[in-house]
């Protein structure tokens, strides 16, 4: 698209309003991303503006320029670049004194961010009726539909992605009856409701169900089943028609593939892996296979879709959610559900060397990208050996300082549950944080070949 002078004039300033005060980046926070900008040097320098205030709190400065320009040099892709970059920079802070007189800078602020959304509003369906004008539509074959079916899917979910999840304020006086009239309509109708179930009673029972933008963390000592548990709960809201997306750090692609095969087939994960399936798993798992292929379980029920990533440890939160949008667009749909395993060995967005601190701001920015994004992430952290000890002992109950790493993991966490292996046959699971829940107890009949964890009463269990 061709960027036209009176353009970048507004882009001037309102990257003017960002170098003049943090009030302006916090309110950009809420609207803009780099990609709105439609010029790639402007672009850039809104990336450094915000990643400098993202690391110290603070507006970047003109003696800072130059370093941050050094951390972004990839990005430049010629020496004109740069100097362009430092050229918008200079005339951005030129406008400042400007500005700061500038009774109506606030409303003048939101009104820029709102003509550069529908800037870039407007290059997304220009750029789908380019690719409809280009393809010759009538004379197309399958494989040529399905791939400008893709291309106009993914821009209409950039156009998509131009809405927010708006952080509303006000008076609760001003929303009362709002308030009234929603719990009535919920009252009515339950199930209108927008949360998604575990497929674990006990769960479903005590926290409802998990809203967009919570960060739900599974903890436990090593082989207790932490990977297991988030397996079933990608499998459970895939039978909900939930389309699922895995981040593994861990385990190879080929081996999450076969994890998951087993569990929604309910065959043998080793009889997979060897070749070793009997008469009956084979034919189940011919069945389940033919089924998926047409976006359905073994029982004929319409599923969701899941995707995984396999990727390596060190991974931050900005990797996750760079590769949801990729993915997202790629694929033309949604992935609500996103499931990292696990927690405990990703990296910190801006690593401190200091571990406590690290694995504390690995969870807020987990659950900065779930709120986001509106998400419903999972993930997964170690159970320290005191938390294991006091929970073998008599009556002892989970609790969030069993969490290893960081203390303040459990702070910005919506729910935390703790999988502790009883025997070979057996675990129990337990809640040691549930906002907006209650306790949940119950123990499970471990069956890992399977992938499977068969949630038992806890009545049956003591009546045994």
């Amino acid at each position: 698209m061709h960027v036209t002078d009176a353009y970048k004039e507004k882009t001037r300033e309102l990257l003017s309003y960002m170098l003049l005060d943090k009030k302006f980046v916090v309110l950009s926070m809420t609207r803009l991303r780099n990609e709105f900008f439609l010029g790639r040097v402007s672009k850039l320098l809104y990336t450094i503006v915000m990643d400098y205030y993202n690391k110290h709190q603070e507006i970047i400065t003109e003696e800072r320029l130059g370093e941050q320009i050094n951390n972004h040099k990839s990005q430049l892709k010629t020496a004109d670049d740069r100097l362009a970059l430092i050229k918008l920079f200079g005339e951005a802070s030129a406008q400042k004194e400007t500005l700061s007189k500038d009774a109506e800078g606030e409303s003048n602020f939101k009104g820029l961010m709102e003509e550069f959304i529908n800037e870039y509003k407007r290059d997304k369906i220009l750029d789908m009726a380019n690719i409809s004008l280009n393809s010759d539509i009538k004379s197309l074959n399958e494989e040529g539909m399905e791939e400008v079916t893709k291309k106009l899917m993914a821009n209409l979910l950039d156009i998509e992605s131009t809405k927010y999840d708006v952080r509303r304020e006000g008076s609760l006086i001003d929303n009362a009856q709002e308030r009234l009239d929603r719990y009535k309509a919920i009252e009515q109708d339950p199930s209108s409701v927008n949360l998604l179930k575990s497929g674990f009673k006990h769960i479903d029972e005590s926290i409802i169900g998990w809203s967009e933008g919570s960060e739900n963390i599974v903890c436990g000592r090593k082989g207790d089943g932490k990977s297991v548990m988030l397996l079933n709960l990608g499998h459970n809201l895939w039978k909900q028609g939930e389309n699922v997306i895995f981040f593994s750090l861990e385990i190879d692609k080929e081996q999450y593939e076969r994890r998951w095969d087993a569990r929604a087939a309910l065959v043998s994960s080793k009889g997979l892996k060897g070749g070793m399936l009997d008469e009956k798993d084979r034919q189940c798992y011919i069945k389940y296979i033919e089924a998926m292929k047409q976006g359905k379980d073994m029982f004929g029920n319409t599923v969701g879709d899941v995707y995984i990533v396999d990727c390596p440890s060190k991974v931050t939160a900005n990797y996750i959610s760079a590769k949801v949008e990729e993915v997202e667009r790629a694929m033309g749909k949604e992935y609500k559900v996103v499931i990292v395993d696990y927690m405990g060995i990703m990296q910190a967005v801006s690593p401190t060397g200091t571990p406590h601190i690290d694995f504390g701001n690995i969870a807020l920015e987990l659950k900065q990208f779930a709120r986001d994004k509106r998400k419903v992430l999972f993930t997964a952290v170690q159970m320290n050996r005191s938390g294991k000890k006091d929970m073998d002992g008599k009556n002892a109950k989970a609790d969030t300082d069993s969490i290893a790493g960081s203390d303040s993991i459990a702070d910005h966490a919506d729910t935390i549950f703790v999988v502790r292996s009883l025997d070979e046959e057996t675990a129990l699971v337990e809640s040691s944080k549930t906002r907006d829940g209650s306790h949940f107890s119950f123990h499970i009949q471990k069956k890992y070949d399977q992938m499977y964890m068969l949630e038992i009463d806890n009545s049956d269990w003591e009546e045994a």
